[in-house]
């Protein structure tokens, strides 16, 4: 469902058709994933437990928590993007992949930015 929601909510806009609904599939099939949750419950910039992106940095949405107390203060370290956030419009096979999840939910055509649709 939520990648139908991307998919109906990206269509045309970046670019003919969209790869959002495939950046959302890719990531749910990720091992690493763990679903968005907010500093209201209990989650901290994971700067504070000692964990940076690799160049060091770190950004608001970047967050951890502790599933036991201090569970974190002996793990510090740089954190590395699994390859399945690696989308790149530009790279044929990941496109063909795109159009391979798109064929499976055909409900609408890409926009031609010459031709209208499709």
């Amino acid at each position: 469902m939520v990648e139908y929601i991307a998919k109906k909510a990206f269509w045309n806009l970046n670019m003919p058709g969209c790869d959002e609904h495939y950046l959302v599939h890719r990531i749910w099939d990720d091992p690493a994933y763990v679903p968005e949750y907010y500093p209201k419950f209990g989650f901290k910039t994971a700067n504070q437990y000692g964990i940076t992106m690799p160049d060091g940095s770190n950004f608001d949405a970047f967050m951890g928590y502790e599933l036991q107390e201090n569970g974190l203060s002996a793990h510090k370290g740089k954190f590395y993007e699994p390859d399945s956030l690696d989308c790149d419009i530009h790279d044929e096979s990941y496109m063909k992949q795109v159009e391979e999840l798109n064929a499976i939910w055909s409900w609408r055509y890409k926009q031609n930015e010459n031709a209208g649709c499709i």
